[in-house]
């Protein structure tokens, strides 16, 4: 069976794939609606973010389970992939962000975080 880290690199890579489709959908519209250097939806803004988005660490966290944390979009912010083994292949049960007002300490000023409550992570 695949690793965990490398579905992620495969996900990741269909990913881009999905995003240069809708930029070929997409540039229609943008050219008939938008100022030329508007960077307003810019689909090319969503392609290097997606090749951006590298794994960074992987690890079991129980039988059937793995979490891995990728770059994030290149913006300072990680996301977190949990994975399930669903017997044949992973899936990926949840997706969190590192929280952006704590950069992921779980505090922020003098106490806990009142976006991710402490955790670090937020549900995206």
């Amino acid at each position: 069976m695949q690793s965990p880290h490398d579905f992620i690199r495969e996900y990741l890579t269909e990913q881009v794939r999905i995003q240069e489709v809708w930029r070929d959908v997409w540039l229609p519209v943008r050219h008939r609606f938008f100022q030329p250097g508007c960077t307003l939806f810019d689909p090319q803004r969503n392609i290097d973010r997606a090749k951006a988005e590298t794994p960074l660490e992987t690890s079991e966290s129980g039988p059937g389970t793995a979490v891995v944390t990728t770059s994030g979009f290149g913006e300072g912010l990680r996301l977190r992939y949990t994975l399930q083994n669903s017997g044949e292949a992973w899936r990926i049960n949840r997706v969190e962000m590192e929280c952006n007002l704590c950069q992921g300490t779980g505090t922020f000023r003098t106490g806990v975080c009142k976006w991710c409550k402490g955790d670090g992570w937020k549900e995206f």
